[in-house]
């Protein structure tokens, strides 16, 4: 019932996010090439620079509940595109904060680069997706698995911890 429902909320947000201007006037680099963003797109796909020559687009969808420091969990709404055999790309990431209290949940939305890393110290064979927020802030990276995304920390390391970290694939 709770996928149902942050699948819904989710869908709403991403209705409602559609068009509006973003926050601030000065527009977002979003990819080196000559692409600037100064809304929100209704389609991150549109987003994707097409080279023909690398094959179809996929899309990949995530989802999961990951801790937080700050509230009791965050649930995670990922959208993945990239071309097949590609290391770029782009994505869209709703959040929803679960709070106690779920009057006090706040939901929000961001876009922008996919980058993937392979290899890192703790994995020589590690395959990591860096998302880099066209807003500018920090990127978040997840550790590509058999069970789906792990969520790493801000120097690309596990979370120390027994607690799940991972976003599942939507089949």
């Amino acid at each position: 019932m709770k996928k149902y429902l942050l699948v819904i909320t989710v869908l709403a947000l991403l209705a409602s996010c559609g068009g509006k201007k973003a926050e601030s006037d000065t527009p977002v680099v979003v990819e080196e090439d000559d692409i600037v963003v100064t809304e929100i797109p209704s389609d991150i796909r549109e987003l994707l620079i097409i080279v023909p020559e690398m094959g179809e687009v996929i899309e990949e969808q995530y989802s999961g509940i990951i801790p937080s420091d700050h509230t009791a969990s965050i649930s995670y709404l990922l959208t993945l595109y990239y071309q097949q055999g590609g290391d770029g790309g782009v994505y869209g990431l709703a959040t929803t904060t679960q709070e106690m209290d779920e009057k006090d949940n706040t939901s929000t939305y961001s876009y922008g680069k996919r980058e993937v890393i392979s290899g890192a110290p703790f994995d020589a064979n590690a395959i990591i997706y860096k998302l880099i927020p066209a807003t500018g802030e920090s990127p978040i990276y997840f550790l590509a698995n058999e069970e789906g995304l792990t969520k790493l920390d801000d120097q690309m390391k596990p979370h120390n911890s027994s607690l799940n970290y991972t976003l599942a694939p939507i089949l």
